[in-house]
């Protein structure tokens, strides 16, 4: 049963994690051109916050956590925005995925108590500063 309710949502996600694209986002000379509105992976989360509450918890199998890794990974690689071809793409994909992942396990760990938009805006922080390394 977990299993369909999984799938279910995983189509969720991928209508979540696309919506930015379809609102234009794009690569700048300075990095990403991401307005915190686009973001909706956060609104997908907290509309499905019971489901993530089990999947994200230290009591289920860790199974759920590479069902949804590869599920992120799988949404890179399909709208791979930096349209590249490359030996590393697996990586960089594993990596930000893991990165989402990591931003979805903290807000769990503080019971979601934070906003989708407080959360949006971090995530845009966080991407900025990570283009301001480099």
């Amino acid at each position: 049963m977990l299993q369909e309710l999984f799938e279910e949502i995983m189509m969720d996600l991928h209508i979540s994690y696309d919506e930015p694209f379809k609102e234009g986002l794009e690569l700048t000379v300075n990095g990403l051109n991401l307005n915190p509105n686009s973001v909706k992976i956060f609104d997908h989360v907290k509309k499905y916050e019971d489901f993530y509450k089990i999947v994200l918890s230290e009591d289920v199998s860790m199974k759920y956590y590479y069902m949804l890794f590869d599920e992120i990974c799988k949404l890179m690689n399909e709208t791979d925005y930096l349209k590249h071809e490359h030996q590393l793409n697996k990586y960089l994909h594993a990596y930000n995925a893991n990165a989402i992942i990591g931003l979805l396990i903290q807000w769990y760990l503080n019971n979601f108590e934070d906003s989708v938009d407080m959360m949006n805006n971090r995530l845009v922080e966080i991407v900025k500063f990570r283009q301001s390394l480099k």
